[in-house]
């Protein structure tokens, strides 16, 4: 924050030692305003009007003085109108009314002690709003749409009863740092300008947090949920690292979460809000959809996107309808137990063609990938798989890849997405056969894998590679695979008598050489006919060579095709 807290001492009222008095002196008088006469008191509230500034810093205030205060800052307006009003260590003793107060400079109650209910509702802070290590021991009420058109600052605040944010709006940063909050907290319809930060707060009995909307981030890093909770926001950003859950449910909408090394003693379930947040209440101050066109208006999807699962132990996570295009699996425990439901799951592909000088060379299989794989081959390939935008992470290496990608496809079975499972399979055997553990000879037995199915997924592939056998194998039998035929013919001996026996002499003559047409079928027959006879043509050495190779490949790269099929379409 930077906004200056006044100095920490002030000049303290003189009976300060005899009546344990730390208030703020009173000039003329030397005393506190608890301890002005009545005739004082009179005096110095004539001496002030809507708008003036207070310093009633550590003074003790019954709640009779509270509204006497009230009604000057408020005589002959609609409301009390306050300056900047010092209440740092103030103790109020009875029930606190600034309903629908306005503090036109900044409000400091840092170190206040509200005995009795404090009631801020339809309240506005003009400037910022301290409330550092304030406690509320009774009901703290900022309903009505309370104001904060600066920075609102509850840190170290102690909640002991209900704390009810419902409706506020809070134009600067709110921040809420190791707050407690010990009963029922409200922030159903709040909406937040910028960013509201709950780092380290403590939440003993909190069923529910939001719906709120976030410009900014919400932050709950370090915030510990004793109880389950269901936390809903519309927000830029959500981070919840190291977050402490007991039974959690983030129903969230446009934002990127993170949630590196959060805990959960129970189910932990992270999924998209379809339709706008909606406060049902029967206060008509909250009642309606909350207002998201400030985030609506960036652009994005309003689904919202995971980004880190750092240090997490997946066993319990469930993620419905997220996005995980730009998700970090490195160091996270159990994906082979993470749960998956929604259409949304997956967005992350490679990035299709690979171009030099505008020209396409090279055509990256389309699949879904991770982004712990994408920042790998980064690193090795910059020309072809820019970086990606945001946080840039150190990049894996091909073992600890391959780990995370058979995880994922056993997550990916379990869940029914055999596509999905595919594509995993295949970025499994891409680091496989890229690992530096993998022997020499298993790696060119996976390059040939992958050259001619893509590791039984890419039919093209296996078809395109069964054409070119064929090609070659016609060509083969076309020019040196045949051999010429042989034709066997009877011819007379002599010349013949009328009426003589005639005797005849076997002669082998040169027949016709089969042409390409004749190639080509024999080349298809030869392809498919593995333990079967093909057509008798006479062959030379190398035809049958040629034929060998072809009754192998031909059923061989068949299978392969039909395989790659199956492994796409089955569910």
């Amino acid at each position: 924050m930077s906004t200056r807290r006044p100095p920490a001492d002030w000049p303290r009222c003189r009976l300060a030692r005899d009546a344990n008095c730390d208030g703020s002196q009173i000039s003329p008088y030397g005393r506190c305003l608890a301890h002005l006469t009545g005739g004082e008191l009179d005096q110095f509230l004539g001496q002030l009007g809507p708008g003036s500034d207070l310093d009633a810093r550590g003074t003790n205030l019954t709640e009779r003085l509270v509204d006497r205060l009230i009604g000057t800052f408020g005589s002959g307006r609609p409301a009390p109108l306050f300056g900047t009003a010092l209440f740092s260590e103030t103790r109020f003793q009875g029930a606190v009314r600034f309903a629908n107060v306005r503090f036109t400079g900044d409000a400091w109650f840092d170190g206040a002690q509200f005995a009795g209910n404090a009631m801020f509702a339809g309240s506005e802070f003009a400037g910022n709003a301290m409330f550092t290590k304030a406690e509320f021991s009774a009901d703290a009420l900022f309903t009505d749409r309370a104001s904060f058109r600066k920075d609102a600052v509850f840190d170290q605040v102690r909640f002991a009863a209900r704390a009810d944010f419902g409706t506020a709006n809070i134009a600067g940063n709110a921040s809420f740092k190791s707050t407690r909050f010990s009963a029922e907290t409200v922030f159903s319809g709040a909406g937040f300008d910028a960013g509201a930060h709950f780092t380290g707060a403590r939440f003993d009995k909190a069923g529910n947090l939001g719906p709120l909307v976030v410009r900014d981030d919400l932050k709950l890093d370090g915030a510990v949920f004793e109880q389950p909770v269901l936390i809903e926001a519309a927000a830029m950003a959500v981070s919840a690292r190291h977050t402490v859950f007991a039974d959690a449910t983030l129903r969230l909408r446009y934002a990127g979460v993170e949630l590196d090394h959060a805990t959960s003693a129970g189910p932990l379930t992270l999924m998209a809000a379809r339709q706008e947040f909606t406060v049902p209440d029967a206060d008509p101050y909250r009642r309606g959809p909350i207002d998201e066109s400030a985030l609506a208006g960036t652009g994005r999807d309003p689904g919202p996107s995971l980004l880190s699962l750092r240090g997490v132990d997946a066993s319990l996570l469930a993620l419905v309808n997220v996005n995980l295009t730009w998700c970090r699996f490195a160091d996270a425990h159990n994906l082979d137990q993470l749960h998956f439901e929604g259409y949304r799951s997956w967005y992350a592909d490679s990035p299709g063609y690979l171009r030099l000088g505008g020209i396409p060379v090279w055509h990256y299989s389309k699949r879904l990938i991770i982004a712990d794989e994408w920042d790998w081959r980064t690193q090795r390939r910059r020309f072809a798989w820019k970086p990606r935008p945001g946080q840039q992470c150190p990049a894996l290496d091909p073992e600890r890849l391959l780990t995370l990608y058979r995880q994922l496809r056993k997550a990916l079975e379990d869940a029914k997405n055999e596509p999905g499972a595919a594509d995993f399979y295949y970025g499994e055997m891409e680091m496989r056969r890229r690992a530096s553990t993998t022997p020499t000879g298993e790696r060119f037995l996976l390059f040939l894998y992958w050259a001619l199915s893509g590791y039984g997924l890419r039919s093209s592939r296996a078809l395109s590679a069964l054409v070119i056998v064929l090609v070659l194998a016609t060509a083969g039998f076309a020019t040196v695979g045949f051999a010429a035929s042989a034709a066997i013919t009877y011819l007379p001996i002599g010349h013949p008598h009328p009426g003589a026996a005639v005797t005849y002499q076997q002669t082998t003559t040169a027949g016709p050489h089969p042409g390409w047409l004749a190639a080509i079928v024999y080349s298809i027959d030869s392809s498919t006919s593995l333990l079967s006879t093909s057509q008798p043509e006479p062959l030379t050495e190398i035809g049958n060579v040629i034929q060998i190779l072809l009754k192998l490949l031909g059923p061989l790269l068949v299978a392969l095709a039909l395989l790659a099929v199956r492994n796409r379409v089955k569910r």
